[in-house]
């Protein structure tokens, strides 16, 4: 009940139930169990879906705990307990703690999946929205040649992943002020975005918009209407 109320956008209903949920496992299973710690997982979610960041940190540390004290400190459910907090740090602004949970997470992955796995992809993508967000344009767009080198090992060509790897990649470009090649990433994004997801998609509209910017950057107009 809990998840369908989530999934309707009624939050206090959604933790009501989480939270008799919670007392239930607490009675049964004792403080320590993981289920215990994917229900601190799941009110930690609709904390940070309505922007509730403190109390989202507080729930995926209560979940963190239990996973470290369970699973030990190389398990994959640590490192997605750490790929979501860098998510809730940087929505505050705390660029330097997300960057530490990104390299806490990408430890654990190497370690575990090797280099060339998509959860690698993802937090080598993450560690370059967090450089980029820094301001540091260079870093951002080497990790996020990093994160797409391996989507194209894995998936081959024309999947949506690389589609948000060039789209992010000329964003970078495009901060830098180098429109033209800014272009020819929000260029290769779209011919992805068709292909995978169709015309009509809210991903091709944002990549239209990106693309008639970037005309526009370069001063020419017709091309960007």
């Amino acid at each position: 009940m809990a998840n369908v109320y989530g999934g309707k956008g009624e939050t206090d209903k959604a933790l009501e139930y989480y939270n008799k949920s919670l007392a239930v496992e607490s009675n049964n299973l004792g403080e320590s169990n993981p289920s215990i710690a994917a229900s601190y997982y799941n009110m930690a979610n609709v904390y940070r879906s309505v922007s509730e960041h403190d109390k989202a940190l507080e729930y995926f540390n209560k979940a963190l705990t239990i996973q470290l004290n369970t699973l030990g400190e190389n398990h994959h459910g640590v490192a997605t307990s750490y790929s979501n907090m860098v998510s809730v740090y940087s929505e505050k602004g705390e660029l330097d703690k997300a960057l530490e949970y990104c390299h806490k997470a990408l430890t654990i992955q190497l370690n575990t999946v090797g280099d060339n796995h998509p959860d690698v992809a993802m937090s080598y993508s993450n560690m370059a929205n967090v450089y980029s967000g820094k301001g540091e344009l260079d870093n951002g767009l080497a990790y996020y040649n990093q994160s797409l080198t391996i989507w194209l090992k894995t998936f081959g060509e024309n999947h949506p992943s690389e589609a948000t790897s060039y789209n992010n990649m000329a964003g970078g470009y495009s901060n830098k002020g180098e429109l033209d090649k800014a272009l020819k990433y929000y260029h290769k994004s779209l011919v992805i975005r068709l292909k995978t997801i169709g015309e009509t998609h809210p991903s091709v509209i944002i990549s239209y918009i990106n693309i008639a910017n970037g005309y526009t950057g370069i001063g020419e107009f017709d091309k960007a209407l």
